[in-house]
């Protein structure tokens, strides 16, 4: 039987300043065929006012069609919240970047095989 397991999937780290650096900020599932990530609670902080964009999807880079969050505004010192529910199946990606290298963003959810 499968079971949803809760996980910590992106621990707090730095985002990377810019498409060019998505690779800083991801999560891939590689867990097999079948299972799934699934981002619960996603959130971000930063010292100054920013931006951050998110994407899911099978490609390891930033591409429009897997945009679910595009250079959304993140107020200084005020934490962005993002409660949802977005699975993540096997070989693909939770990822994102912002504009500068100030914003801190992790990601909790579960795991379900």
């Amino acid at each position: 039987m499968a079971v949803y397991t809760p996980a910590l999937l992106i621990v707090p780290t730095i985002m990377g300043n810019g498409a060019a650096n998505i690779a800083t900020w991801r999560k891939q599932n590689v867990a097999g065929a079948g299972t799934f990530d699934v981002h619960r609670t996603t959130t971000f902080d930063c010292a100054t006012g920013q931006a951050v964009t998110l994407e899911v999807g099978a490609t390891a880079a930033d591409t429009a069609a897997q945009k679910i969050m595009d250079a959304q505004a993140i107020t200084a010192h005020v934490a962005l919240v993002q409660n949802w529910w977005i699975p993540v199946p096997n070989n693909s990606y939770f990822e994102g970047f912002g504009d500068t290298t100030t914003i801190v963003g992790s990601s909790s959810g579960y795991t379900y095989a």
